[in-house]
């Protein structure tokens, strides 16, 4: 590689990076803005009270096959239905929330290339806030629902990449620093008591803030896919319907 080749791939690289910080900052400071906006639902939010939005939008990945020459997608739209339907249940029932499609649907297909790190992000530690700063969460960024370097929708939508595999686990969430989460296959049939298919819903709570995981079987932040079901407690209420996902409007 000469001289040149290099600095030009240290300068992407670099501005990469730069991107990725600015994101971040900016949800950061949208964070702070919402929590104002929503600083009833951050004291109170455990009432469920008055009723309030969030709007999803999942995207299934596609994996080219040498054979058929032609991108194949990872799943069937039937595959993710019932997720979303786990979701609905426990928005309405647990938090008085109304989910609702980013567009015509809640689903697309995305049938063109895809970098190998976002059909297969690590989920390992820290792995998946570090791919921000590379291809993966370049490409992730890229195609985040309501933004365009900049957030062009003030609902904040939530966008849920479906991908082949997740290493460590079966889908993750960096919390505010970013807009989306992943799953993977495995991930969308995961199951508890009362919870089927809640791996995506699981998710949707880490990226509305709540991190910690809660060691009660039952809970829906609980660590473990098969002890989980559909509670929250009070705190956990409050903090997710303080969220920026989460609005009045």
């Amino acid at each position: 590689m000469g001289l040149w080749s290099r600095i030009k791939k240290a300068a992407k690289k670099v501005w990469r990076a730069v991107k990725a910080v600015v994101r971040i900052a900016i949800r950061l400071v949208a964070t702070v803005v919402m929590l104002g906006i929503n600083v009833f639902d951050l004291v109170f939010g455990f009432f469920n009270w008055p009723k309030k939005k969030l709007t999803l939008h999942v995207v299934i990945l596609s994996k080219y096959d040498a054979n058929k020459k032609a991108y194949v997608r990872l799943c069937s739209k039937a595959a993710v239905q019932p997720s979303i339907d786990t979701v609905k249940r426990v928005l309405k029932d647990t938090l008085n929330v109304e989910l609702r499609p980013y567009g015509a649907d809640y689903i697309e297909f995305f049938e063109a290339e895809v970098p190998p790190k976002a059909l297969k992000p690590s989920c390992c530690d820290l792995d998946l806030l570090g791919q921000e700063f590379v291809s993966s969460g370049e490409f992730y960024a890229q195609h985040t629902a309501g933004w365009v370097g900049i957030p062009i929708s003030f609902r904040f939508p939530i966008t849920v990449f479906i991908v082949e595999d997740v290493q460590c686990r079966n889908g993750c969430s960096n919390g505010f620093a970013s807009d989306y989460v992943v799953i993977d296959l495995v991930g969308l049939t995961s199951t508890g008591p009362d919870l089927s298919n809640g791996l995506i819903m699981h998710e949707i709570g880490h990226a509305c803030s709540i991190i910690p995981h809660y060691d009660v079987r039952g809970n829906l932040m609980y660590k473990n896919a098969d002890k989980r079901g559909p509670a929250l407690i009070g705190v956990q209420r409050n903090v997710f319907r303080s969220s920026r996902h989460v609005t009045y409007w």
